[in-house]
């Protein structure tokens, strides 16, 4: 016995989306993580730098 219908559509189209909404979630995921650490090692290096050059 075969299930079909509006039921079986909705269940595949929900599975759909919640695996769509898991690969969007890691790729944020993965920016919020990287995007601070590369911003804050280019402040760290400007706040070091500045000093050193301005001090020759």
């Amino acid at each position: 016995m075969i299930n079909t219908g509006a039921p079986v559509l909705l269940k595949e189209i929900n599975d759909y989306l919640r695996g769509g909404m898991l690969t969007l979630g890691g790729i944020a995921l993965a920016v919020m993580v990287a995007d601070p650490h590369l911003f804050f090692r280019r402040a760290l290096a400007a706040l070091v730098a500045r000093p050193w050059c301005s001090s020759a």
